[in-house]
């Protein structure tokens, strides 16, 4: 099975999405960030309280409350800028250019302007389908990324997929809610 398409800054940063969604390190960075933006309002309300102004402690007792509630989007804002800049930095020689996959009975051959290389199938640690696309991660902890827009029988491919997955005891991860929050 052969495919030809062209990745743009969305597949990417879908994809830099989705790994940080994933991770940990990046979950518990912004559970702490977020949760030193309401300590620092709250210790500003203890201040005040000392203080014996009810105006003020009141104020950043609410910046707590809607910080609590709003933090989260404007971290979900904040990494998606992020995740675009290092994408353009990074990525930027790649985007809009042809990339083609072909997959083998054993292989996965893969070739691009500024490089080309194979795979072997067992080296697959996981597929992974999202709403957007295929990731097919390798035990480097690369992927491959193939975007469901531009695949004509998709149906097709998600069967050739599955099977590859069950031929070599890969795992195949359904993630068709997947969103970043």
């Amino acid at each position: 099975m052969k495919f030809a398409y062209k990745l743009d800054e969305n597949d990417f940063l879908n994809h830099q999405l989705y790994l940080a969604s994933k991770s940990k390190r990046i979950k518990m960075n912004r559970l702490k960030s977020r949760l030193w933006v309401v300590v620092a309002f709250l210790s500003m309300a203890s201040l005040f309280y000392v203080k014996k102004d009810n105006v003020m402690q009141l104020y950043y007792l609410v910046a707590a409350l809607i910080a609590g509630i709003f933090y989260p989007l404007y971290s979900r804002r904040l990494y998606r800028r992020h995740y675009q800049k290092f994408i353009r930095e990074n990525y930027g020689q790649r985007i809009g250019k042809e990339f083609v996959l072909h997959l083998d009975a054993d292989k996965l051959w893969s070739k691009e302007e500024l490089s080309e290389g194979s795979v072997s199938l067992s080296a697959l640690s996981a597929i992974v389908e999202v709403p957007t696309a295929f990731y097919l991660k390798t035990e480097a902890s690369n992927a491959l990324l193939l975007p469901k827009n531009q695949l004509i029988n998709l149906n097709e491919v998600r069967a050739e997929l599955e099977s590859v997955a069950k031929r070599y005891a890969i795992p195949y991860q359904h993630e068709l809610g997947w969103q970043w929050k």
